[in-house]
């Protein structure tokens, strides 16, 4: 089910998730002439019902929902379904909508992903494509909680910066171009030993790219970390300590 409106005009579409060819569509003016829906950043959204207590237009005919709701997006982002400020009544999972998996995540700069995974010492390699307007920001950063070897890379003033500690000094590449234009950009790192590249394309064309390479100091080639050392997608803990 979706619904777009532009002004007094709306159209409301629903059809089947496994038959699009079943599909039916409504569409309508509201009354007056004023064109703008009123909302702030105190304005609460309601998903599945409204809270007991409010006060609500004489034109809802119903206050509940029961069933499943597999996603919700509201002007083209993605809307939690789980990480909610409050709740009343019952609400649990159910079975899953039947869609393709997302292969991307948003990140609203308040949160961040915690992975797990086995890495060579002497070699890395990094692929992520991502799209962001904002100037600054923290796409990976993974750490040894033994030593002083670390990961990161960053959005710095629309540019990205990779930073790599081998444990004799860091490896700092960063990019002239900048890249929070809200393209689909694809980042790729990739380090033998004390060597690394790091390059930027267009996800859809990667003919069009930007490169820089350099070594990293002193006579460390390893980054060491265990494999229980955590990987973070997005973002950081406020108690992270950064490097």
């Amino acid at each position: 089910m979706s619904y777009n409106r532009f002004a007094r005009s709306g159209t409301l579409t629903v059809e089947e998730v496994n038959n699009s060819q079943k599909t039916s569509t409504k569409s309508s003016s509201s009354p007056g002439i004023s064109p703008i829906l009123h909302i702030d950043n105190s304005t609460l959204m309601f998903i599945g019902g409204i809270g007991s207590g409010l006060q609500k237009s004489p034109t809802l005919q119903t206050t509940d929902f029961k069933g499943c709701m597999g996603e919700a997006f509201l002007n083209g982002r993605s809307v939690g379904l789980w990480n909610y400020s409050e709740r009343q009544g019952r609400c649990a999972g159910c079975y899953g909508s039947p869609q393709d998996e997302d292969t991307s995540f948003y990140f609203d700069g308040s949160g961040y992903s915690i992975v797990e995974k086995t890495m060579r010492s002497t070699t890395t390699q990094i692929v992520i494509h991502f799209r962001t307007f904002s100037p600054n920001g923290l796409l990976l950063y993974l750490a040894s909680n033994g030593t002083r070897d670390f990961l990161s890379l960053e959005i710095v003033d629309g540019k990205l910066s990779l930073s790599v500690e081998l444990g004799s000094g860091p490896l700092i590449l960063t990019t002239d171009g900048r890249y929070n234009d809200g393209n689909w950009y694809k980042v790729v790192f990739q380090r033998n030993k004390k060597q690394g590249i790091l390059a930027v394309m267009d996800s859809f064309n990667s003919s069009q790219r930007e490169t820089k390479q350099g070594e990293a100091p002193g006579t460390a080639s390893d980054l060491n970390r265990s494999d229980k050392d955590p990987i973070y997608i997005g973002g950081l803990p406020r108690s992270r300590v950064v490097r």
